[in-house]
């Protein structure tokens, strides 16, 4: 009778405790984001999910079970940050033999990042009266959080204090010619130079380049950031520099904000830099086998730079002077040189660009847009006086219609015009450029065009064609298309064409890429007009093989040209084979062979030969870490 009073209270008092239990701790809808929480902090072995110390999905839980396995992951987390920071040790290693090193251990718990500890914040705001229930002292619990959330960020910045990387490039390159004639590859370097060679290895040459970069946090909102360029490549092959050692970078970036002018990173120190393709743009003088440090469009320069960002509206100023490793001929004023050539006294024959100052505006518009405005100064080498240079470019979209133009204007003050010439004539004329560009994307075929005019008095540092050899013609305008498609999911192809024609100035002009040197300096009313026809095929046989064709031909045609005669038109044309192979995403090799074949023509740019005929082959593997 006794035990069946006691058994009759003890249902009494569960029959009124129950609802009022499920009341206080009701079930959590299982669309609530804190189902997403918990199932994160659980695969990441932060957090226990049920009391039973299993998390089987979205199962109906209660507020209770939340706030339950919310209080048992504190103080886990807090033993695994003071234990050792990113993750508990490993278990020890087996001994080795005498005097050896024991095998590793294994690896550690994942840890928990800061972004796991804001999950576990927000989780205690919402389970604050669930977790007061418990007996949990909610407050100091936020404050324990927060303490971990400092903690485990400042072990993340000091993990991120000092950051390596780096590629390694190892090249080889044979050549062949085929005639005593002198053969030039597309970048306008002499083939096999001495005679006729018909074994690319019997003059095969062989660089490297090793590039380390280092970047390291020296405050909260600084990084000094550096490049060192080692190995035979620039001294060998590139010609830039009689030193195997170049410094590429070397600078301090510092992250700040200042009033009205927004968020501001500060450079100081020597840094890459690159504005426009018409008023600042760098020339790979390597179309073969390029390394990371010529293939950015940048020019290297010692100095300083600001970036202020006003939410749309963004502002660069600058001031700098070319690096004395990055040579190349310095940055060569591209007409000005040409035209003292037909001084008598000869003239300067290098117009280099050796100082820069100014300021880039770049401002989001509408139609997906963005409106961009340059202006800086130059100081040239062995002239008194400057020149300025002036853009303006937009880009655009509507949809899938892509569109831009750029507009440029080199203006040379009096005492440049003088020395530049010396014959009186007027180069603040006919000095402007400008391109335009519309494309359009179909998804498996796009298609574009765009116009071109650089008047013969344009001159900036800038990279805005390439015909063959030629690099930034000058007194040149006219048209070009563009066409890809993809004919399968592994084949594709891609076509190029370009028509231009002499402006109304004297003479036709370019330079070669590899030493900037003066390459074309035709009478422009002898030349009819320039085409380049371009046009690739790509067959990825695998993901990490691909085969490429590539068919190349400029054609300078004189005036009255027939394009039935023989030797009438001057040709270059260039057919490449190439294979890539990656191996894996951070190292690749890269095997190519390049048929040269020229015809020379009435024009005879390329030499008094009828023709002559060469080759290259390279092989590139390169490295990442």
């Amino acid at each position: 009778m006794k035990k069946t009073m006691i058994m009759v209270i003890i249902i009494m008092v569960l029959a009124v405790c129950l609802p009022v239990f499920a009341q206080e701790f009701p079930d959590v809808p299982t669309d609530h984001w804190a189902y997403n929480s918990v199932s994160e902090l659980a695969s990441a072995g932060i957090i226990q999910g049920y009391p039973d110390g299993t998390f089987g999905g979205k199962r109906a839980m209660t507020r209770y079970e939340f706030a339950e396995a919310l209080a048992k992951a504190i103080p886990v987390i807090a033993s695994q940050v003071s234990g050792g920071g990113a993750g508990t040790p490993g278990k020890d290693g087996k001994d080795g033999m005498a005097g050896a090193k024991g095998d590793k251990g294994d690896k550690g718990d994942p840890g928990i990042t800061p972004e796991q500890l804001a999950q576990l914040m927000k989780m205690a705001n919402e389970f604050r009266d669930e977790l007061a229930a418990l007996g949990v002292d909610v407050d100091q619990l936020k404050r324990d959080v927060e303490d971990l959330q400092s903690r485990v960020s400042a072990l993340e910045m000091e993990m991120k204090r000092v950051v390596l990387n780096g590629t390694v490039d190892m090249i080889a390159r044979g050549e062949v010619r085929n005639s005593e004639a002198p053969v030039f590859d597309r970048d306008a370097r002499e083939v096999s130079e001495g005679g006729q060679i018909n074994n690319p290895l019997h003059n095969a040459i062989f660089f490297n380049n090793y590039e380390f970069g280092l970047k390291a946090r020296v405050a909260k909102n600084a990084n000094l950031n550096a490049v060192i360029s080692a190995g035979t490549y620039m001294s060998e092959f590139i010609d830039a520099t009689e030193e195997n050692f170049t410094l590429w970078n070397l600078n301090l970036n510092v992250n700040t904000k200042f009033p009205l002018l927004g968020d501001t990173k500060l450079t100081v120190g020597r840094f890459p830099f690159e504005l426009t393709p018409l008023t600042l743009s760098f020339v790979n003088p390597d179309s073969y086998t390029p390394v990371s440090s010529l293939s950015q469009g940048t020019w290297l320069l010692d100095g300083g730079k600001a970036v202020f960002n006003m939410g749309g509206f963004a502002l660069t100023a600058f001031a700098a002077k070319v690096a004395p490793s990055n040579e190349f001929e310095d940055i060569m004023v591209p007409n000005l040189d040409l035209a003292t050539t037909t001084l008598e006294d000869g003239g300067n024959d290098v117009a280099a660009v050796t100082q820069l100052a100014g300021a880039r505006a770049e401002l989001k518009t509408g139609l997906r847009g963005k409106l961009g405005l340059t202006y800086y100064q130059t100081g040239q080498l062995n002239f008194a006086n400057n020149a300025d240079i002036y853009g303006a470019d937009f880009n655009g979209a509507i949809g899938k219609l892509k569109f831009g133009a750029e507009y440029a204007k080199s203006d040379p003050k009096e005492g440049l015009e003088e020395d530049a010439l010396g014959n009186g004539s007027d180069i603040d004329d006919d000095n402007t450029a400008l391109t335009a560009k519309v494309g359009y994307d179909f998804g498996k075929f796009n298609l574009g065009g765009g116009y071109i005019k650089i008047e013969p008095n344009y001159f900036a540092p800038g990279n805005w064609s390439r015909n063959g050899e030629a690099v930034n013609l000058t007194n040149i305008e006219g048209w070009n298309a563009n066409i890809g498609l993809a004919l399968t999911k592994n084949i594709s192809i891609t076509g190029d064409y370009q028509l231009l024609e002499p402006g109304d100035g004297e003479f036709v002009a370019s330079r070669s890429a590899s030493s900037q040197d003066p390459l074309v300096f035709l009478d422009a009313y002898e030349v009819e007009n320039i085409s380049t026809i371009k046009g690739e095929l790509k067959y990825a046989f695998s993901p990490m093989n691909a085969f490429k064709f590539c068919y190349e031909q400029t054609m300078w045609n004189p005036n009255d040209f027939d394009t039935d005669g023989d030797n009438i038109t001057d040709k270059e044309i260039y057919y490449t084979f190439g294979i890539d192979h990656k191996f894996n995403a951070n190292s690749t090799l890269k095997l190519k062979y390049q048929i040269i074949d020229y015809k020379i023509g009435d024009l005879a740019q390329y030499g008094d030969e009828d023709s002559f005929r060469g080759g290259v082959a390279t092989a590139q593997v390169s490295l990442k870490y």
